[in-house]
């Protein structure tokens, strides 16, 4: 079976790592986690009292060509030797980390979801969308306890190029994610929502797409009125029905879907009980599109 890649984007101290970790250990056929923090450039060339002062939040300050062609070669079930990065020093160490091939590989960093030679092979795409105040309060916890730094130090980078490279650069790569999650919430509620996003079909389904002529509007009916969760800004999800919505005026569409709990859905949606025996039943959301729920087998 060919692997599946999995991207995980969002701000310093967002929770990506954890994220990751928490769903490697829950993923069959013991998957990989690949950190884009290995990729940064060794700057042995650079004298070393310079080495901090270097912007590493830009993402210039990555390999990409390199993380490009072992995204491809992890694609296509092939071994890779990831770099390991010596935040020390600033350079790379001669010895590397094996990746085997593995049916799921979990690909996180700031910028997973930046470059279009890695998105081409991301099954799914996950953006962690996080208070910058958290996100800071985060990132000098770890950088004192992990990296030996000073309060004064963390503080400088994180006003000089933290924040501003991720408003620039990380939160704009938050419109190419197929879910977008909330990293200020507990843990484990996060994790549950990103396995019920991952659950078979998840991993085969196309997302039907309806032209609207509001996707906000849109996005905003299906999760205030019909219960459906926003996991992106285009995108809504319920059950194991996922729509996407696209600027346009097309004649409205009319939609078959898959649903379990027929009974439940029609309940909630129709504030009424369905027959029993009942297989499917249709309506019209708030462009006129037809939506016809149809019970899985």
């Amino acid at each position: 079976m060919k692997p599946f890649l999995i991207g995980i984007a969002g701000r310093s101290g967002a929770g990506k790592s954890e994220i990751a970790r928490q769903l490697a250990s829950w993923l069959p056929g013991n998957p990989s986690v690949v950190s884009l923090d290995s990729y940064y450039f060794a700057m042995d060339d650079v004298p070393l009292e310079e080495r901090g002062k270097r912007n590493f939040d830009h993402p210039g300050s990555l390999d990409w060509d390199l993380i490009a062609e072992h995204v491809a070669a992890l694609a296509r079930g092939e071994r890779i030797e990831e770099p390991i990065y010596i935040f020390a020093t600033h350079t790379r160490s001669r010895e590397t980390k094996p990746i085997p091939p593995a049916k799921y590989i979990i690909l996180e960093g700031l910028f997973a979801l930046h470059d279009e030679r890695v998105r081409q092979h991301l099954g799914a795409k996950i953006f962690i969308e996080t208070p910058d105040g958290v996100c800071y309060e985060r990132r000098k916890e770890r950088d004192v306890i992990e990296r030996g730094r000073t309060v004064p130090d963390i503080e400088r980078q994180y006003a000089e190029t933290v924040r501003p490279m991720a408003e620039q650069y990380v939160v704009p790569s938050s419109q190419h994610a197929d879910l977008v999650l909330r990293g200020d919430i507990p843990l484990a509620e996060t994790i549950a929502i990103v396995k019920a996003f991952l659950q078979p079909p998840a991993f085969l389904r196309v997302a039907p797409v309806l032209r609207v002529p509001d996707v906000a509007a849109t996005v905003a009916y299906y999760a205030g009125t019909l219960g459906f969760l926003k996991i992106a800004p285009d995108t809504v999800l319920r059950d194991s029905v996922e729509i996407r919505f696209e600027m346009g005026n097309d004649v409205p569409a009319h939609l078959r879907l898959a649903v379990t709990e027929i009974e439940k859905l029609h309940r909630e949606m129709m504030g009424s009980e369905c027959k029993i025996g009942t297989k499917e039943f249709s309506m019209q959301d708030c462009n006129g599109a037809t939506l016809t729920f149809v019970a899985s087998a």
